[in-house]
């Protein structure tokens, strides 16, 4: 099912697009650049926040999320075990640990019961603190998260 017809928005404005890209293309700004900067106002401005970081992907944006927390090396982080490899990946990135927990069969998310088993054995065993917990919402379908955030 096609909700935009991206093809009729891109002809639309393809002679600016295409400009756009070739400005891009010239000047090398592959990373970072006037584009990235103007993006980023426009972004902040538009949400009212006074910065703006733009991502490459959602690794990357994970990953920032991880080092604001700051998140490190004797965390215990909670990750569905079902789930794409960046959402354990960037756990260990920090240098902290992911904990994976089985996920519900129905919806493929996170399984809160299996999740608070999960803390309960990381705080009993004693070698790592428990910090965060990051479901992941999969196949059209939210993850549980009042559940997720207070079992």
């Amino acid at each position: 099912m096609e909700f935009r017809d991206l093809r009729a928005q891109y002809k639309r404005y393809k002679t600016e697009i295409d400009a756009a890209i070739q400005e891009v293309l010239n000047n090398t700004n592959f990373i970072g650049g006037k584009e990235v900067d103007t993006l980023e106002q426009r972004l902040a401005e538009y949400v009212g926040v006074k910065h703006c970081i733009s991502c490459a992907n959602g690794t990357e944006a994970m990953t920032l999320v991880m080092m604001a927390w700051d998140i490190k090396e004797g965390d215990a982080v909670f990750v569905p075990d079902f789930t794409f490899f960046s959402t354990g990946e960037i756990v260990s990135f920090r240098g902290a640990t992911p904990v994976f927990v089985d996920v519900n069969r129905d919806t493929f998310n996170i399984d809160t019961v299996k999740l608070e088993q999960a803390i309960h054995k990381v705080l009993e065993e004693g070698e790592l603190s428990p910090k965060v917990i990051l479901p992941v919402d999969l196949f059209g379908l939210p993850a549980d998260y009042f559940e997720s955030h207070h079992p």
